[in-house]
């Protein structure tokens, strides 16, 4: 999927979450993702809900593509801009579901950087989920297929450098990439 318009239809005939404000601001959301979308890029799944950030403060309602190459979060805002934010696939760590008493849901992304929740107002994640999570699956396996030693070497040499694992752990997984 390429137009906003493929995206959005996708979300709606899947039941993959909506905007409760109206159709065309659920629609704005998907226009300001296929701006960022790059030129050889496709959406290969979309689904719309409130983002929770960080802080667990809900940001509104955001276009959610899984794209041949990252996950893209989107919103168009009411008084004007736009919200963009870009994750690649090796930074996610797990995707996660919970279903509340009252009748909602929500996934839980888990990243190297943070953790958010994309909320929606019924059963939604339910449908969701497995067709994120055995995407996510597929693009992991494809990413260990692809990577060659001095690829994963620079991955864990990041993740030291930015102190989510030790010096100590990274010198044991360089001896293990480096057959030493």
């Amino acid at each position: 999927m390429k137009t906003a318009q493929e995206m959005y239809n996708y979300c709606k005939d899947n039941d993959f979450g909506k905007n409760f404000n109206s159709d065309s601001w659920g629609l704005k959301h998907f226009q300001v993702l296929e701006k960022n979308l790059l030129p050889n890029e496709n959406a290969r799944i979309c689904f719309m809900g409130i983002y929770y950030d960080i802080t667990n403060e809900p940001q509104g309602y955001y276009a959610f593509a899984l794209t041949d190459k990252r996950l893209i979060l989107a919103q168009k805002k009411f008084l004007g801009g736009d919200v963009t934010k870009f994750i690649s696939y090796e930074n996610i760590n797990d995707v996660t579901k919970k279903n509340e008493l009252i009748g909602t849901s929500y996934l839980i992304f888990d990243t190297y950087k943070e953790t958010f929740k994309v909320f929606f107002g019924g059963k939604e994640a339910d449908k969701i989920y497995p067709v994120v999570e055995n995407f996510l699956q597929t693009k992991k396996i494809e990413h260990i297929s692809n990577s060659s030693p001095a690829d994963e070497l620079r991955k864990y040499k990041q993740l030291c450098d930015d102190g989510i694992i030790t010096q100590k752990e990274f010198e044991e997984k360089k001896k293990q990439l480096l057959n030493l």
